[in-house]
């Protein structure tokens, strides 16, 4: 890749996807990290209402769909577990890079743990979000030629194909069903579904009606020429009573736009058994 940027030949003839994040604090993070400096960020989550101040010790970057990141230690919690003996004691959190609005340098140096493993850090994710929660086996279908697309651009390193038939190719993972699993899956609309396990199905269709349904509810927006346009309606959004229950919801929605499963979602969508586990 630095081969490819370096050749004057190839000027302004490839052309590479800009990631904003990059610009102010990437060179500055890979200097601490390279030294191993204790920094001072200001850092303001989305939806929080004020920044603040405090020290971390930068260990890697990751780029997760243009946006950069930095795993690093946070000291404050890592000793707050310690005086409170939880175990593990080091705290290692995500800090997004285009959410930093100044760093400093302490004048201080640290020792990069022996145990972190950036690779168990991330392990069974798909972007950034990290969980606790056990790795589970996911079954996804994919339709309409959607698997040519995930063969050579897989949704996670664990895929694997394990059958299907012409109307359909079944992937396998082995992963942690984060937000970020979530997001991709219903990216990509009707073009994949989970058909396992079921939780995660369920959960995951859920959360496709729930977003339809927040479309159709959207106020008109008021444009800068004061003409009031109303946002595009999903296309797989329909009509809904008020009165209809959230099962009966998500079953009109399967029916509408995934007719040659409903059959088969109705009969996934009855009652889980007692001693199942649900997200």
């Amino acid at each position: 890749m630095n081969q490819i940027q370096a050749d004057n030949k190839l000027e302004n003839r490839i052309l590479f996807e800009n990631i904003p994040s990059g610009q102010t604090w990437l060179t500055t993070l890979a200097e601490a990290m390279r030294h191993n400096k204790v920094l001072n960020i200001t850092h303001q989550g989305f939806g929080k209402p004020e920044a603040h101040t405090f020290e971390i010790e930068p260990y890697a970057l990751k780029v997760v769909k243009r946006r950069w990141y930095i795993v690093a230690r946070n000291p404050y919690y890592s000793e707050k577990n310690k005086e409170k003996k939880i175990k593990p004691g080091d705290v290692y959190l995500v800090y997004a890079l285009d959410r930093i609005s100044d760093i400093q340098d302490t004048g201080k140096t640290f020792k990069m743990k022996k145990d972190f493993d950036i690779d168990q850090f991330f392990e069974g994710c798909c972007g950034v979000i990290t969980s606790d929660e056990p790795v589970q086996r996911i079954v996804i279908a994919a339709y309409e030629g959607f698997a040519d697309y995930l063969r050579t651009l897989p949704l996670h390193e664990s895929q694997q194909e394990i059958g299907g038939d012409e109307n359909a190719r079944l992937f396998e993972y082995y992963l942690k069903p984060t937000l970020d699993f979530y997001l991709s899956v219903l990216a990509h609309g009707d073009q994949i579904e989970v058909l396992e396990p079921e939780p995660v199905r369920k959960k995951c269709a859920a959360k496709s009606i729930s977003s339809c349904l927040s479309i159709r509810k959207r106020p008109e927006i008021q444009t800068k020429d004061k003409t009031a346009r109303s946002p595009a309606r999903h296309p797989t959004c329909r009509p809904i009573t008020p009165e209809q229950t959230a099962d009966e919801k998500l079953s009109a929605y399967v029916k509408t736009k995934h007719p040659q499963h409903h059959c088969r979602w109705k009969q996934a969508a009855q009652p889980a058994d007692e001693n199942s586990s649900e997200l």
